[in-house]
């Protein structure tokens, strides 16, 4: 499994994670240091006095006959204050104590056997800390009372879930919160880039967010420009044009005598310019401004075929009842303009496929050719950009650009898919 694969993609999931990390780490670390700067050092303190007194026991048992010194030793059981037993039987119980303050206490205590006076040490189930003296017969053991063993790991481990959950909590408000300026800037990159209205992004908040939010202001400002220098660039081009070109065809009616073929192929020319300027035109005005309206779908679609004018016939599946809220100017200019592109740059029989599915409206414009390889079509979507056969037949590079304004006025996307049989321009949208 490489590092791509579970590597957290989102902001949040990568902040929480951090969060753990560093919580987990500051734990562990904070473990540590009471075990070995706390635990530790209490343990050998208690294990040193233990000790002491473990050889102050042996050292009188020794100085006592062998036959009396476990009934002499037994005196302290009359004294329970003393904390003391002892006890010819040994002790049930585990060799080892359960806890890891108790172990450390335990490895002390061995170590500080002075002289080898005592011979086994171990927890019985009672929760006295039991000694063997050296040996002797019969043995000796002698027991000192504990306060009830605690581990301190296990409260802890409580105290380490609280603050981890806790953690986790607060750290999913705290990148909310964070997050939350860079949730408005995305929505206002999605306003932007669905229409060519200017968005002006709120400066206010964090500095690194009004930073960025400043730099999208501008850099938005200046796309702005941009695009209206452009559009104003081609509709005064095109209203230049249309009025020498008004007076061109007046002229070709008006000339008599002239060759016949010659003036086809003037007016034919004539009127390829003039379909040129209208789609300058119609890109430049962009569909941002025009009003959304409820339609009958499939007449639209027959609408767009009518203006097409195709000279194939084009089938279309829609249902006969199926109103939507739309852009009327837009989608008739974008779905017949994909028809248009099918008819000149496809094969027969053209369909126009429309459904609703999950929220999302599809216009699924089809032929039987071999439609745009894939490593060209975001060449095609912009302006001006024209294919080879569009270059032999004299296209303006504008169809699927106009079809892709169609599609960001609506926040949808035009995309293409090859198939076995059929070549196919979806235009889609959530409704």
């Amino acid at each position: 499994m490489s590092w791509q694969r579970v590597m957290i993609r989102t902001l949040l999931g990568q902040n929480i994670a951090v969060l753990l990390v560093s919580v987990l780490f500051a734990l562990v670390l904070s473990l540590s240091l009471l075990i070995f700067f706390f635990i530790r050092p209490e343990a050998q303190r208690a294990a040193l006095v233990t000790a002491g007194l473990t050889e102050v026991l042996a050292v009188l048992a020794d100085g006592i006959d062998a036959s009396e010194r476990v009934k002499t030793l037994q005196f302290f059981n009359s004294h329970p204050q003393l904390n003391v037993k002892v006890s010819s039987d040994a002790p049930s119980g585990t060799a080892q104590p359960q806890t890891i303050p108790g172990r450390f206490f335990l490895r002390e205590l061995r170590a500080y056997n002075h002289g080898g006076v005592t011979k086994d040490w171990r927890v019985g189930d009672d929760g006295w800390l039991w000694v063997q003296l050296t040996e002797s017969k019969p043995p000796i053991w002698v027991s000192f009372r504990t306060t009830p063993e605690r581990d301190p790991i296990k409260a802890f481990a409580g105290v380490f879930t609280v603050a981890l959950l806790s953690s986790l909590i607060g750290g999913v408000f705290l990148q909310r919160y964070l997050a939350l300026p860079l949730k408005m800037l995305e929505d206002g990159i999605d306003h932007a880039v669905s229409g060519t209205n200017l968005h002006k992004f709120d400066e206010d908040g964090p500095r690194e967010i009004a930073a960025i939010a400043r730099a999208l202001n501008q850099m938005s400002e200046t796309m702005q420009m941009a695009e209206m220098d452009r559009a104003v660039m081609l509709a005064g081009v095109s209203h230049d044009l249309r009025t020498p070109l008004t007076k061109l065809r007046l002229s070709l009616t008006m000339l008599h005598g002239a060759d016949p073929d010659l003036l086809i192929s003037a007016e034919r020319q004539v009127s390829r310019i003039e379909t040129m300027m209208a789609q300058f035109l119609e890109y430049a005005r962009g569909f941002s401004k025009e009003q959304m309206q409820t339609v009958n779908l499939k007449s639209l679609l027959h609408e767009a075929v009518i203006i097409s004018s195709v000279d194939t016939s084009t089938k279309i599946e829609c249902p006969a009842e199926m109103h939507v809220v739309l852009k009327h100017s837009a989608v008739l200019r974008g779905v017949s303009n994909l028809v248009i592109n099918a008819s000149i740059h496809g094969i027969p029989p053209i369909e126009i496929r429309a459904r609703r599915s999950n929220g999302i409206l599809t216009i699924d414009v089809s032929d039987a050719g071999l439609g745009i390889a894939p490593d060209e079509v975001n060449l095609l979507i912009r302006p001006f950009a024209r294919g080879d056969s569009a270059r032999t037949n004299g296209g303006t590079g504008l169809g699927l650009a106009i079809v892709n304004q169609v599609a960001l006025a609506h926040k949808g996307t035009l995309d293409f898919k090859r198939t076995e049989e059929r070549f196919r321009a979806i235009l889609k949208w959530p409704e």
